[in-house]
C-alpha cells in the first residue's frame, strides 16, 4: 500500500484541492432534491446513514406546546440507493424535546441515540438508545443506557456487534459499550480521568474494536489535546488518557479520524492549523506538523477511510476551503474554485468523498455539496442544495456503495422541512 511522504512545516499537506464558492453553481445531471419530511409540522435535526443500497433519513418532528416543545422521532427509508423513499414511520413519540439525534448503521442494524430531557426545563435526564434489526422498519422500545451518570448529548459509533455511545457533561466524558449489537450494555464508565474536559470538544472514531477519543482539556498553563483509546472487547481495562505533546495553548477547534492503524488529528494553536498522526493505532504519535495559517474559525474536519487514507478539510487564512488526502493508493488531484465557504462537513468511504458547505449569510445564504468518486482525486461540479436566501442549515452527509447522500433542513412556507439529495 502506498503511503504519502510527510514533509515538515507548512508543506505537510500537499496537493490540496481548493474549494471556493461562486455564483451560478451548476447542478449535477440527474440529481434531484426531495422533500423527505413532507409535514405541516417543523421537521428539524436530520441525520442520514447508508448501508449497501439502503439509505435512512431520521429527524425530529417538533410540536410546540404552551409549556415547551415535544418531538416525535421519524425515519424514512430507501432500498434502492435513494431513488425512491418509502413512507415515513414514527420511531417514537416523546413527551419532551431531545434537540438532536445520533445514528449509526451496520448491515441491517440501525442504531439511534439521543438525550432525554425534562419537559419544560430542558434539563438533561438520561441517554436513550434504540435499535432496529430490519433496516429501519421496526425499532425496539427505547431504554436508558446512562444509569445514574450525568447525562449529556450522545454520539454513537458501531462496528459489527460493537456499539459505543459517548457523551460529555460537566467536564467529564462518559462511555457505555455493547459487544452484542446493542442487546445489552455494560455500566457507563468515565473516560477522561483527572483531565478537565472543555465541554463540547470531544471527538471520536471507531476502527474495528478500537475506539479513539480526543478532546481539549484545561491545564495550569492553558489548554492541551488529550487522547484515549479503548478496546471495546475489554473496556474494563481502560488505559489512562494521555496529554499529547502539542504546541500551546490549543484553541477550541479539534478534529479526529481513525481507521486500521492510522489515527489522525488536527488542532489550532495561535492562528495555525497543526496535524499529528499515529501509525500504530494510537500507541505513539509523531511530532505535530504545521499545515498553515487559519482564520479564527477554520472548521477542521478529518475522516480516515477503510484504505487508511486521511481526508482533511479546513478553511485557510484567505477564507478558501482546502481539502487534502494523505496515504492509501496514489490519486491525481484536480483543483476547482468555489468562493467563501463556511460551516463545511466531510464524509469519506467506499472510494467516495463528500464535502458540504454554506455560502453567504441570511437572505444571501445557500447550501452546496461536491463529491468525488475517485477517492478524493477528482471532484464533480458543485451542486447547489438549497435556493439562495432559503436559510437552509444543518447539512449532514453519508457515503455508500451507490453515491453520497445529503440531508438538511430548510423553511418551506411557515414551517421547516427536511430535504434530501443524492450525488452520483
Amino acid at each position: 500500500m502506498y503511503h504519502a511522504a510527510r514533509p515538515g512545516g507548512a508543506r505537510a499537506l500537499i496537493c490540496a484541492v481548493l474549494l471556493t464558492a461562486c455564483a451560478g453553481v451548476e447542478c449535477v445531471a440527474g440529481a434531484r432534491r426531495v422533500n423527505i419530511s413532507e409535514s405541516s409540522m417543523n421537521s428539524v435535526s436530520p441525520v442520514v446513514a447508508a448501508s449497501g443500497a439502503t439509505v435512512l433519513v431520521a429527524w425530529l418532528e417538533r410540536t410546540e406546546t404552551v409549556d415547551g416543545p415535544t418531538a416525535s422521532i421519524m425515519i424514512r427509508r430507501s432500498t434502492d440507493g435513494g431513488t425512491a423513499f418509502e413512507p415515513s414511520r414514527v420511531v417514537e413519540s416523546l413527551g419532551y424535546y431531545p434537540g438532536t439525534l445520533s445514528i449509526a448503521v451496520d448491515g441491517s442494524d440501525v442504531h439511534l441515540s439521543w438525550a432525554q430531557t425534562q419537559f419544560g426545563s430542558g434539563l438533561l435526564l438520561s441517554v436513550q438508545y434504540t435499535v432496529s434489526r430490519d433496516s429501519g422498519v421496526t425499532f425496539d422500545p427505547p431504554r436508558s443506557v446512562s444509569a445514574s451518570t450525568a447525562a449529556g448529548v450522545p454520539d454513537i459509533r458501531v462496528a459489527g456487534d460493537r456499539v459505543a455511545i459517548v457523551w460529555n457533561r460537566l467536564r467529564v466524558i462518559w462511555a457505555v459499550v455493547s459487544t452484542n449489537g446493542g442487546v445489552s450494555f455494560g455500566e457507563p464508565f468515565p473516560v477522561s480521568g483527572s483531565h478537565e474536559v472543555v465541554d463540547g470538544t470531544v471527538r471520536l472514531a471507531l476502527a474495528g474494536s478500537t475506539l479513539s477519543l480526543a478532546w481539549i482539556a484545561t491545564n495550569p498553563t492553558g489548554r492541551s489535546v488529550c487522547y484515549q483509546r479503548i478496546d471495546l472487547d475489554s473496556p474494563e481495562s481502560v488505559e489512562l488518557a494521555r496529554v499529547l505533546s502539542t504546541p500551546q495553548p490549543v484553541s477550541f477547534e479539534l478534529a479526529l479520524g481513525a481507521g486500521g492503524r492510522l489515527v489522525f488529528l488536527t488542532f489550532v494553536v495561535a492562528g495555525r492549523l497543526y496535524s499529528q498522526r499515529s501509525d500504530d493505532g494510537g500507541e505513539s504519535f509523531d511530532e505535530a506538523l504545521s499545515i498553515g495559517q487559519v482564520p479564527e474559525l477554520s472548521f477542521p474536519r478529518v475522516v480516515v477511510d477503510e484504505r487508511e487514507a486521511a481526508h482533511v478539510l479546513w478553511v485557510s487564512a484567505n477564507s478558501v476551503m482546502r481539502y487534502s488526502r494523505l496515504g492509501g493508493e496514489p490519486v491525481v488531484g484536480k483543483r476547482f474554485h468555489v468562493a467563501g465557504g463556511r460551516f463545511p462537513n466531510l464524509e469519506a468511504g467506499n472510494g467516495v468523498v463528500c464535502i458540504t458547505w454554506q455560502k453567504g449569510a441570511g437572505d444571501e445564504s445557500a447550501l452546496f455539496a461536491a463529491a468525488s468518486f475517485a477517492q478524493g482525486g477528482r471532484f464533480g461540479k458543485a451542486v447547489r442544495l438549497s435556493p439562495r436566501g432559503s436559510r437552509g442549515i444543518g447539512c449532514r452527509a453519508a457515503v455508500g456503495d451507490q453515491g453520497a447522500h445529503v440531508v438538511w433542513q430548510e423553511p418551506l412556507g411557515a414551517t421547516l422541512d427536511v430535504f434530501y439529495r443524492r450525488l452520483d
